[in-house]
C-alpha cells in the first residue's frame, strides 16, 4: 500500500472465490420494493400521530384542562364556620351622627389580609393606582409598600387587572416576582374588568365595590364584606380567578370551558355555611355570561332570584342606575344581600366583567347578622342629610331602551315623594 495512492487489496484464492460468491449473491438479488414502501408508511403514520398529538394540545389548550391549582380542597373537607365583617370607606366630610352605625375601615380590613397572608395572595382589581402624591393618598402608599414587602417574604402574589390599566404599581410588583395577568376584555366581549375581590392562603376573601385605588381608600364611598377562615367559599370563588388567569395570552375566550372552571355552587346549590354563628346560604355569581361556565350563577339571574324572594323590602345602593352609559363602580341589595362591582347600567352586564355574591339568612334580627348590619348602613345613608329624592320627572323610560326579563307576579312600588324605601307587595 503506497500513502496517499489508491488503496490496493490482495486476496488469496479461498478469498477470491468466496468474495465473487459474495459479489455474485449480492448482484443475484436486486433492491425489494416493499422496502420502500415500509419506509413510506411509516412516514405517513409519524405524520398523523404529529397531527394527532398537536391537536390533543390545542383542545386541551382550548379548554384549559389544567385549571388552578386547588391545594387539596373539595367540599368535603372545607372551613364552612366562617367570621364575616362589613367594611367600609367614608370619605372626609361626610359625617353622621355619633349613634350611627361604623364598621372596619376599608384600609385597615385590607391590611389585616394582607398581614394574615403566608402562603398566597389573589387580589383582581380594575384600578390599580396606589402611590399617587395627593395627599389623602397616604393609605394607599402605605397598601403599596406592604404588597412589595410581601413579595420579599417568599408569599406568592398572583394580580389580575384590565389590559387597559396603565399602572406603576403593577409593573413594580411584577419586577419584585409578583405574576400579573391582564385580561383583554374589548377583545373578548368589548367590555372593561371591573370584577374586585381578593383570596388570601386559600381561607379568607374580600369582595366589594373597591379596586386598589388611593381614591377608594381617601375619596370615594365604598362597601365590602371580608370573609375569615371560609375556604368553602374560596373553593367557588378561587375558580372565577383560574377562569381569569386561564385567559392570559388569548384573544378569545374557549368555545368550551375547563370542568375545572364549573361553579361549586349556584342559586339551585347554595353554600351551606356559619357566617358569625349565624346559619347563612351563599353563592357566587358573574359577569358576563360569556364568562359563566356550567353551574355558574349569571349575575342578572341572581339579582332576579334576590328580588324574587323579597317578602318585605328590597334595598338598593348603586352610584348609578341608567340603561345607558357605561360608568361603573358599586352595588349591594338587601333582603338576601346582594354585594358585587357594577353599577345598574345597561351594557355593565352584558359586556363588562363583574363577580357578585348573594347571602341568604333567616335569622336576621340578631346584631351579628350581616343582613341587619346591611340594612342599618343603608338606613343610615338613606336617612342622612346627604341622600336626596330622585324626582318623578327624571327617571328615565327603561323599558324601551333595556328590557331584562318579563315581570313577576309580585308590584313593585315606592314613595317618590319622600324617603320611604322601595318595596315589594
Amino acid at each position: 500500500m503506497v500513502c496517499g495512492g489508491p488503496e490496493e487489496v490482495t486476496y488469496g484464492l479461498d478469498d477470491v472465490t468466496s468474495h465473487q460468491i459474495k459479489s455474485h449473491h449480492i448482484a443475484s438479488h436486486p433492491p425489494v420494493a416493499g422496502s420502500s414502501e415500509s419506509q413510506q408508511k411509516c412516514i405517513v403514520i409519524f405524520a398523523l400521530v404529529c397531527c394527532f398529538a398537536i391537536l390533543v394540545a390545542l383542545i386541551f389548550s382550548a379548554v384549559d384542562i389544567v385549571g388552578e391549582d386547588e391545594d387539596g380542597l373539595s367540599e368535603k373537607n372545607c372551613q364552612n364556620k366562617c367570621r364575616i365583617a362589613l367594611v367600609e370607606n367614608i370619605p372626609e366630610g361626610l359625617n353622621y351622627s355619633e349613634n350611627a352605625p361604623f364598621h372596619l375601615s376599608l384600609f385597615q380590613g385590607w391590611m389585616n389580609l394582607l398581614n394574615m397572608a403566608k402562603k398566597s395572595v389573589d387580589i383582581v382589581s380594575s384600578h390599580w393606582d396606589l402611590n399617587h402624591t395627593h395627599p389623602s393618598a397616604c393609605q394607599g402608599q402605605r397598601l403599596f409598600e406592604k404588597l412589595l414587602q410581601l413579595t420579599s417574604q417568599d408569599i406568592e402574589i398572583k394580580l389580575v387587572s384590565d389590559v387597559t390599566a396603565d399602572s406603576k404599581v403593577l409593573e413594580a410588583l411584577k419586577l419584585k416576582g409578583a405574576e400579573v395577568t391582564y385580561m383583554n376584555m374589548t377583545a373578548y366581549n368589548k367590555g372593561r374588568l371591573q370584577s374586585s375581590f381578593w383570596i388570601v392562603d386559600k381561607q379568607h376573601v374580600y369582595i366589594g365595590s373597591a379596586g386598589l385605588d388611593w381614591q377608594s381608600l381617601g375619596q370615594m364611598k365604598e362597601l365590602g364584606v371580608i370573609f375569615y377562615n371560609c375556604s368553602c367559599l374560596v373553593l367557588d370563588l378561587q375558580r372565577i380567578f383560574a377562569l381569569y388567569s386561564s385567559l392570559k395570552f388569548k384573544s378569545r375566550v374557549p368555545q368550551t370551558w375547563s370542568k375545572r372552571l364549573y361553579g361549586v355552587y349556584d342559586n339551585e346549590k347554595k353554600l351551606q355555611l356559619q357566617l358569625n354563628e349565624t346559619k347563612s346560604q351563599a353563592f357566587v355569581s358573574n359577569s358576563p355570561k360569556l364568562f359563566c361556565p356550567k353551574n355558574r350563577s349569571f349575575d342578572i339571574d341572581a339579582i332576579y332570584s334576590v328580588i324574587d324572594d323579597a317578602k318585605q323590602y328590597v334595598y338598593i345602593a348603586v352610584m348609578d342606575y341608567l340603561p345607558i352609559s357605561s360608568t361603573s363602580t358599586k352595588r349591594s341589595v338587601s333582603t338576601h344581600p346582594l354585594q358585587g362591582n357594577f353599577d345598574w347600567v345597561g351594557n355593565d352586564f352584558t359586556q363588562n366583567a363583574g363577580t357578585g355574591l348573594v347571602i341568604n339568612q333567616a335569622d336576621v334580627r340578631n346584631n351579628r347578622s350581616i343582613i341587619k348590619q346591611l340594612k342599618d348602613v343603608f338606613e343610615r345613608d338613606w336617612y342622612s342629610p346627604y341622600a336626596k329624592t330622585l324626582q318623578p320627572t327624571k327617571q328615565p323610560n327603561c323599558s324601551s331602551l333595556f328590557k331584562l326579563k318579563p315581570p313577576s307576579n309580585k308590584t313593585a312600588s315606592y314613595n317618590t315623594s319622600g324617603k320611604e324605601p322601595l318595596s315589594i307587595q
